[in-house]
């Protein structure tokens, strides 16, 4: 059994993106988020998600589900580390091949305040990714590769270059690109229209929001990127430099 690819992250971290661009690669299997619906089930008092009920919520059986598939797929997952840190053991960390996507906290908090106002910091993502990162290191003894998401849209093929190598696959510039469209292949969990504008675009990209709180704005805003700050602090220290592309 070959091991699962998985790009950990927080939310509104531009992971869908990504992921879209893994699935225009045509060579995985995408599983997106499929911790999701055990985290949404855990925590409906707080955000009255609905469930998918025909989605699985028990940590064992997704867990197992991805070990069987992994015999006879080759997978790529991307999940928020938040939706499960609190059940990482050894056999889970050996199930993957481990890379890491992250976002600076004053756009990442900003994205999340624009949908949710009474955001709390338990909810970010940043600490529990942060944590993760150093169960993996710990495990492996060496360090995963990290991309963050402000070289993703600013030099999209250098840094899918960069993690490309990283993580020993083929780069297929190809796969940058791709049609305007909602794919059917996602799973979209939250009522309101996270993915729209990736829905709308067709590459990796930076999109303007000016409806988003800003620093000089929001004090919550304020105060929630000073209490993540140092998590994000620690992983853009490994964070990988996109390969430049010779002309």
């Amino acid at each position: 059994m070959s091991k699962i690819l998985a790009l950990w992250h927080c939310s509104r971290s531009r992971s869908t993106a990504f992921t879209r661009m893994m699935m225009e690669r045509g060579d995985f299997t995408i599983l997106h988020s499929p911790y999701g619906a055990r985290y949404s089930h855990r925590n409906r008092h707080r955000r009255r998600e609905d469930v998918d009920p025909s989605r699985e919520v028990d940590f064992d059986k997704i867990t197992n589900e991805l070990r069987t598939r992994a015999q006879s797929e080759r997978l790529f997952v991307k999940n928020p580390a938040l939706h499960f840190i609190d059940s990482v053991d050894g056999s889970f960390l050996d199930l993957f091949q481990h890379s890491f996507l992250i976002r600076q906290p004053a756009q990442l908090v900003a994205s999340f305040l624009a949908e949710w106002p009474d955001l709390e910091a338990d909810e970010i993502g940043l600490a529990e990714l942060d944590q993760m990162f150093n169960m993996v290191v710990d495990r492996i003894g060496e360090v995963p590769p990290v991309i963050d998401a402000d070289d993703l849209v600013a030099d999209p093929e250098g840094t899918v270059r960069a993690y490309c190598t990283a993580v020993g696959i083929a780069f297929i510039p190809e796969a940058l690109e791709w049609e305007q469209e909602r794919k059917k292949d996602f799973v979209y969990l939250h009522g309101t229209d996270w993915h729209k504008n990736l829905n709308k675009s067709n590459g990796l990209q930076a999109t303007k929001n000016p409806g988003h709180p800003t620093m000089e704005n929001s004090p919550r805003l304020r105060e929630l990127v000073a209490i993540v700050q140092p998590h994000y602090d620690r992983l853009a220290s490994h964070r990988i430099a996109p390969i430049a592309v010779e002309q």
